[in-house]
């Protein structure tokens, strides 16, 4: 077809995205490519990321595209920039996450795996093993490199989650509190606390101002509370631990500080009533859900929990005594 000889002369090359050469080597969708091979071109790259550092003094940087880079590059960017560098691998394998996200190259990356299994379980009502499958294998994979990882539930590449998932706003708040007190480092897209929607790019881009700023609706209350959770506690210290998992149901605990509760069933599903043992409580000690602070309970005599989730809601808990406003 015409088309297609049109693109491929203006794209140097067809390629496709299970063909890694291709991938690398290829413009991506025909925008303009910047030969990183080219000993200038190169050197002015790497100047300007040293610079910006200094002048603006980041913490580090957002890599846009990197399977779509030369390998050697990103291990000359290491070296002149040897702090976080959180890679965009727009891919489901940590195995081939892990040849751009190492000691050589980029510092951490985005947890495109977690991502993909946030969006089919929480989203979709696919079975929550999935999820826990997920988080044995990037320990496996990554040790305490996840803690490093950038983990989010939407991102300017993706349609919008209540887009993607028509609207139900249980399954979004489960999201949003899996993000925030998973370990890694949470990533939120704008808009997200408005409740923005959107399709496919470029519909995800909608311009924030259109919806307003109000921080006393939507979800921004939500997200305020969890986030007011992570400045309690010292997150990057506390190792995460399953505690139950079904088909329908998922919970952790944040090291002896709290923890999460979270199902799949979405705002018209049935209620979950789960015995969750091991938790991170003592004993008789009253715990208290982070989102309705008159949501409290005591664990049983062998530490155990019984947590009830309404109508696809989920979870936070900590003890009574470190409840904050």
């Amino acid at each position: 077809c015409m088309w297609v000889q049109q693109l491929v002369q203006l794209m140097g090359c067809m390629w496709v995205y299970t063909n890694v050469t291709e991938v690398m080597t290829c413009r991506l969708l025909g925008l303009p490519d910047l030969d990183q091979n080219n000993s200038y071109v190169r050197k002015t790259l790497l100047d300007w990321a040293v610079w910006y550092q200094k002048t603006y003094d980041f913490d580090g940087y957002r890599v846009d595209t990197v399977k779509h880079i030369d390998h050697d590059f990103w291990q000359d960017l290491r070296k002149v920039t040897p702090w976080y560098n959180v890679a965009e691998i727009f891919d489901g394998s940590y195995d081939f996450i892990q040849t751009f996200a190492n000691q050589k190259e980029l510092y951490a990356a985005f947890n495109y795996p977690l991502f993909f299994n946030l969006r089919g379980c929480l989203g979709n009502g696919e079975s929550m093993y999935k999820i826990s499958s997920q988080f044995f294998e990037a320990q496996k994979k990554f040790g305490e490199g996840v803690r490093d990882m950038g983990v989010f539930l939407e991102n300017h590449d993706n349609a919008r989650f209540l887009t993607e998932h028509k609207g139900d706003k249980k399954r979004f708040e489960n999201a949003f509190s899996m993000v925030h007190t998973w370990i890694g480092i949470p990533f939120l897209y704008y808009g997200s606390e408005q409740d923005m929607t959107g399709g496919a790019d470029p519909d995800n881009r909608h311009a924030l101002w259109e919806l307003g700023y109000d921080t006393s609706k939507n979800h921004y209350p939500f997200i305020q509370k969890l986030n007011k959770l992570r400045m309690k506690f010292d997150m990057d210290a506390l190792d995460q631990r399953e505690l139950y998992v079904t088909d329908n149901f998922y919970s952790y605990a944040r090291g002896s500080k709290f923890m999460v509760a979270l199902t799949n069933v979405g705002q018209n599903g049935q209620t979950i009533d789960i015995k969750v043992p091991n938790t991170p409580f003592e004993p008789n000690t009253q715990v208290c859900n982070i989102f309705w602070e008159n949501d409290c309970l005591n664990t049983n005599n062998d530490g155990s929990l019984d947590v009830t989730l309404y109508q696809g809601e989920s979870k936070v808990y900590i003890r009574s005594k470190d409840k904050f406003d």
